[in-house]
C-alpha cells in the first residue's frame, strides 16, 4: 500500500512511520517548504500517487487537500490540539474515510457535529519505554518540573509559577524547571504571555529558584528527566500530553490538572482540582520514605507503559488504516 503523508507539524509522525515501513507499507511523504505554489503542487502530486494520504493535524495541508474534488485515495486525518476546536463544528466529516481523535475530548466533541466522518477511533499518540527509563539508583531530591514546547497560555505556566511561589513559603529548598521556547512570536501564543511570566518572577522574587531550559533532542530529554521528581501539568486542556507519559516512563511523579478526559489517561490520585489541592499532593509525595518513592516510581512507569506505548499505538493506527 501508497501511504502519502502530509503534515505541517512532524512531532508526532515517528513512531508512525516506523511502522508502515515495518508492515511493508511505501511511505510518500509530503515536505512543507516557504513556497506555497510548491507545497500545492506537491501536495497533488502525492495525493495522485498514493492509495491512503494521512494528514496529522486538521490544519494545512489538511485543509488544502480537502478543498480538491473527487480524490481517488482514501483519506485520513489524525486530530490534535486547538486546531481542531477551530474547524469541528463546520467541516465537512463526510469527506473522511477515518478521523483519528488523539484525545478523549475530541469524540465528545465529534458526537455533537451533523457531519460525521465515514469512520472514527480514538488512538492517542504515545511514547518509548525504551528510551525512557528509570535509573537503577535513581535519587529524590525537590525538583519540580514542566514543559512547553512554546511557553503560551493553555500550558498555565504564569499560574504555575504563582503555586511554586506558594510551595516555597512552606520550603525553600525546593526548584522548579521550566522546559520550553520562551522565543515565541508577538500575541497571547508569544510574547504578551511570556513577558509577564517573566515579570512575575522577578516580582515574587522567585528567580533563583527557577531553572530555564530549552526544548531537548528525545535522548537529552530522557536522560534530563532521570533528576527530576514531580512533573506538573497544569494544562487548561491537553490530549495525552506526551511529555507526562515521557515524565511517568522515567519514575518521575505526574501530577495533573483535572483537564477534561486526564482521568481517561491518568490515575485518579494524581489529578488535582484546585493550586491548593496540587501543593497539598506535592507535599505528600515529599512526606513519604524512600522506598514508598521509589515503589511510586514503578507504579508510575508501569502504567504508562502498558497504555502509552507508542510502537503499539502507531500499529493500531497503521493497522486501521490497512482496512480502508
Amino acid at each position: 500500500m501508497k501511504v502519502g503523508i502530509f503534515t505541517s507539524n512532524p512531532n508526532f509522525l515517528g513512531p508512525i512511520i516506523e511502522s508502515l515501513l515495518r508492515h511493508g507499507h511505501e511511505i510518500l511523504l509530503w515536505k512543507s517548504t516557504r513556497e506555497p505554489q510548491a507545497n500545492w503542487i506537491n501536495l497533488q502530486r502525492i495525493l495522485d500517487r498514493c492509495d491512503v494520504a494521512f494528514f496529522d493535524w486538521t490544519q494545512n495541508p489538511f485543509l488544502n487537500a480537502m478543498r480538491i474534488e473527487a480524490l481517488s485515495c482514501k483519506i485520513v486525518v489524525r486530530a490534535h490540539g486547538l486546531p481542531f476546536f477551530d474547524i469541528y463544528e463546520t467541516f465537512p466529516w463526510q469527506k473522511v474515510d477515518l478521523m483519528i481523535g488523539s484525545a478523549v475530548i475530541f469524540g465528545q466533541r465529534m458526537k455533537k457535529v451533523k457531519n460525521q466522518p465515514k469512520r472514527y477511533l480514538h488512538i492517542p499518540p504515545g511514547s518509548d519505554p525504551t528510551l525512557f527509563t528509570i535509573p537503577a539508583n535513581k535519587k529524590y531530591h525537590q525538583n519540580l518540573c514542566t514543559h512547553s514546547m512554546f511557553i503560551r497560555f493553555k500550558k498555565r505556566v504564569y499560574t504555575t509559577l504563582q503555586t511554586f511561589y506558594d510551595v516555597l513559603q512552606r520550603d525553600r529548598r525546593w526548584k522548579l524547571h521550566l522546559v520550553g521556547s520562551w522565543e515565541s512570536p508577538a500575541g497571547w501564543e508569544g510574547t504578551n504571555y511570556t513577558e509577564p511570566c517573566k515579570e512575575l518572577m522577578e516580582d515574587l522574587d522567585i528567580g533563583s529558584k527557577v531553572y530555564l531550559s530549552p526544548n531537548m533532542p528525545p535522548a537529552r530529554w530522557a536522560a534530563w528527566l532521570r533528576d527530576m521528581d514531580i512533573f506538573v501539568s497544569n494544562s487548561l486542556r491537553e490530549g495525552l500530553q506526551v511529555s507526562v507519559v515521557d515524565a511517568m516512563l522515567a519514575g518521575v511523579y505526574p501530577l495533573i490538572n483535572c483537564w477534561r478526559g486526564s482521568d481517561e489517561y491518568y490515575p485518579a490520585d494524581n489529578i488535582f482540582k484546585t493550586q491548593s489541592e496540587l501543593v497539598d499532593k506535592i507535599f505528600e509525595w515529599e512526606g513519604r520514605s524512600v522506598e514508598e518513592k521509589r515503589r511510586l516510581s514503578g507504579e508510575m512507569r508501569a502504567w504508562a507503559a502498558e497504555r502509552f506505548d507508542g510502537a503499539i499505538l502507531a500499529d493500531r493506527l497503521v493497522e486501521a488504516l490497512e482496512t480502508l
